[in-house]
């Protein structure tokens, strides 16, 4: 079986679809990339995995005619040259524009769509996002469930949106959680090796709707209130993205003295193998945000707000909830937990539990892998 996967860029490949492809490769299947290359080294990793890579040359905020028209036609060429039997798309403009060519080239090539969160269009109240919220939703009819086609979904609640909007038969829709995590690489040190105070670590895309100013926020009260806690941000501005922080934005962060800014950091598992708390303040609209996992498996609580996408990683007792943008209840629940360590430590363990229960990437991965064979036998 030939295998094509499209999606944004080689990095985004790397650290959320890597473990899924390789599983696909030990089943004997063929499997080729088609990306934006933002980097040689990325490129040669793909590569050095033993997978194609085809560099679509597509930017991920680009809504130019002409160069849409362009990346049409390449995506086309793609996949007349590397002729797949399933054609696996991952994220809104890699479903619209694989799933049309795929459709042009041959009608008989089987696809599968996996929106990851419906994203910026959707979250953020800018006059951008409101004017292509309709043409998005409208793309989506047109591309998302097409037949001999499977949809892959992260959370029950966007599975439960499409289908009320009719773009989505029940019959093809799976949720699976999450990109999954290798629970080997993100695993857990003793409590007593983590640091000797209690550290809560933000990493994400530094963009508006990952709630970054509400956690300096919460740090800052934090600081002026003296709580032994350090507060640890991870990552830099994404800007491709309209939301993102500005550099003079990152500026303002790095000099504030109540968070620790470290940038982006291409091991995080060692930072959060050594905290004991990851919070993620999202008012974006996800589809189950994968530092959430990878901090599950380093065994830490989580705190997250009480939104779809988000609240998914949250179960069986591993962490709490809180709205979006109350600071005063995020603050209120680090200080609850600094105050009882052995309450922090029952959702640590909890976390871990959580991690090889629902998100092992060998689950995960076969899991997608049995959604592709289904298109093929449907």
């Amino acid at each position: 079986m030939r295998i094509l996967v499209v999606t944004t860029q080689d990095r985004f490949f790397l650290s959320h679809i890597r473990e899924r492809a390789c599983y696909f490769k030990k089943k004997g299947c063929v499997v080729g990339v088609a990306a934006q290359k933002t980097s040689d080294a990325l490129v040669k990793e793909i590569r050095d995995l033993g997978f194609i890579f085809f560099d679509t040359e597509i930017e991920r905020q680009s809504i130019d005619p002409f160069s849409q028209l362009v990346a049409l036609v390449r995506l086309y060429r793609i996949q007349s040259v590397f002729k797949p039997d399933i054609s696996y798309h991952l994220g809104a403009k890699s479903i619209f524009y694989g799933t049309f060519m795929a459709r042009l080239y041959n009608s008989r090539v089987g696809i599968v769509n996996a929106p990851i969160g419906l994203g910026y269009v959707f979250a953020s109240n800018s006059l951008k996002a409101k004017i292509l919220r309709p043409l998005v939703l409208q793309l989506y009819r047109f591309f998302l469930n097409p037949s001999k086609s499977k949809v892959i979904v992260e959370n029950f609640e966007d599975i439960n949106y499409f289908i009320r909007k009719g773009f989505l038969n029940p019959r093809d829709a799976f949720c699976i959680l999450g990109a999954g995590v290798d629970t080997d690489y993100f695993s857990p040190l003793p409590f007593s090796e983590r640091n000797k105070v209690c550290t809560v670590v933000m990493a994400s895309r530094l963009i508006r709707e990952k709630g970054v100013f509400d956690f300096v926020e919460v740090a800052s009260r934090l600081y002026e209130k003296k709580y032994l806690v350090r507060m640890q941000l991870i990552g830099s501005p994404d800007y491709g993205n309209p939301s993102s922080l500005t550099q003079e934005d990152f500026e303002v962060i790095k000099q504030n003295p109540a968070v620790e800014c470290l940038g982006f950091q291409q091991n995080v598992a060692s930072f959060l193998q050594k905290a004991h708390i990851c919070c993620l303040p999202s008012f974006y609209r996800e589809g189950l945000p994968k530092i959430l996992l990878e901090a599950a498996s380093c065994g830490l609580a989580i705190l997250t707000t009480d939104t779809i996408g988000c609240k998914e990683a949250v179960r069986e007792k591993n962490g709490l909830l809180f709205t979006p943008h109350d600071t005063k209840e995020l603050a209120d629940l680090i200080e609850f937990l600094v105050k009882h360590p052995e309450e922090l430590k029952q959702m640590t363990q909890a976390s871990r539990r959580v991690s090889i229960s629902y998100f092992d990437t060998n689950k995960i991965s076969a899991r997608t892998y049995e959604v592709i064979r289904s298109v093929l036998s449907s």
